[in-house]
């Protein structure tokens, strides 16, 4: 073998196995020979790939995949290499002549770079037919292994509260009239969400979230597909918290938390992208995260009236109407110039953008700070 394969007891004689043993065998991508295949292995769906070669044997790396892995590998959209790092994988020999199989198992995670595909590496697509009307956002979600009652309704009830946090994230950055679309975004994930059974897949669930504005989906799954195809790469995971916040990547690692919690997995699809994460990524795309999150300053919109504000000093006073926090900080740059009228009292209401700072002092105590970066409306007793 070109390779080392430190990972093989190679001085251990293995059992033989036969050929036949390797059934409903199904190549998808052929170069001089099989190279990348799907089989059935003691009644497990395999997906495996070829790593290397000598003169006695073909060596594979299989990997069990469920259903919806099967399925995302073969639409372009997981990673082979992803797929393959799994501590249920295998090293399969396949014998010269065909003479037989040895099976080895090996912890995927322990295999080098040389004997895994690269990170970029996708299956070429191939037409679904399922299409996916725009504004739509498509999740199927899916319990390892398959549960015959479906998924537990902790799962589904995170998995919602979850998709909910996180496309309100994206939205408060990408959307220009942002505390509006904020609101509106959450309650029609709830209102017109859609609910629906796989009958021929048992612990799947497919949920459709229907947006009025198109270009909130769009928005949302572009965002989740960057952050996915990050991965684990902090660096790349930190460029994603520029472009679109702290705040939305923060809400992403709820999503990884909640897979990783319930063994789910999910594919999420759109007009403009897909993903899919499995949950044996999860845990470690979570682990990426509190190195690429920029934690010291996250933006947020709030609701609620002014209890102070000092022009003249360029301070200002907030209370959440919601949570009832006191929120009190710099007025920001755009605010001052704007110079509109501010009534100081609670029954006048106003939805703001604020930049909040976490900054640590060195004796390591965490002081709160915040920017006021925008008003976007007020609202007295009389107007609601």
């Amino acid at each position: 073998m070109r390779s080392s394969w430190h990972a093989l007891p190679s001085q251990i004689e293995l059992p033989t196995r036969g050929m036949d043993e390797l059934a409903e065998l199904d190549i998808v991508e052929e170069f001089n020979g099989p190279q990348i295949v799907f089989a059935t292995l003691d009644g497990d769906r395999l997906f495996g790939v070829a790593a290397d070669e000598d003169e006695s044997a073909e060596r594979w790396v299989f990997a069990p995949v469920s259903k919806l892995e099967e399925r995302a590998l073969r639409a372009g959209i997981a990673s082979p290499r992803e797929a393959l790092r799994k501590d249920s994988a295998l090293i399969i020999d396949i014998l010269r002549g065909r003479a037989g199989l040895r099976v080895v198992p090996v912890n995927g995670e322990e295999l080098s770079d040389e004997e895994l595909p690269t990170a970029d590496a996708r299956l070429d697509p191939y037409p679904s037919g399922q299409t996916v009307p725009v504004g739509r956002l498509r999740f199927v979600l899916d319990r390892i292994g398959g549960v015959k009652d479906g998924l537990p309704i902790a799962a589904v009830s995170d998995f919602l509260r979850d998709v909910q946090r996180y496309s309100n994230a994206v939205v408060a950055f990408v959307h220009s009239n942002l505390s509006r679309e904020h609101g509106r975004f959450s309650d029609e994930i709830v209102a017109e969400a859609t609910f629906s059974l796989h009958t021929a897949e048992a612990g799947s669930l497919s949920l459709d979230i229907a947006a009025t504005n198109p270009q909130l989906s769009l928005a949302v799954i572009d965002h989740l597909r960057q952050a996915t195809d990050a991965g684990e790469s902090s660096q790349r995971l930190a460029s994603i918290a520029v472009q679109t916040g702290a705040r939305a990547l923060r809400r992403y690692e709820d999503l990884l938390v909640t897979l990783e919690r319930h063994e789910l997995q999910f594919l999420a699809q759109s007009v403009s992208g897909s993903a899919f994460v499995s949950w044996t990524s999860a845990s470690r795309f979570s682990a990426a995260m509190p190195e690429a999150v920029h934690r010291d300053v996250e933006p947020i919109v709030v609701r609620g009236f002014f209890r102070d504000f000092g022009r003249d000093r360029g301070e200002f006073v907030f209370i959440d109407a919601e949570t009832e926090d006191v929120l009190e900080g710099a007025i920001g740059k755009s605010v001052l110039d704007e110079n509109a009228p501010i009534t100081v009292h609670e029954t006048t209401r106003y939805i703001v953008m604020m930049d909040r700072q976490m900054v640590t002092t060195r004796g390591g105590k965490t002081v709160r700070r915040h920017v006021l970066s925008r008003i976007v409306e007020g609202e007295s007793p009389a107007d609601s």
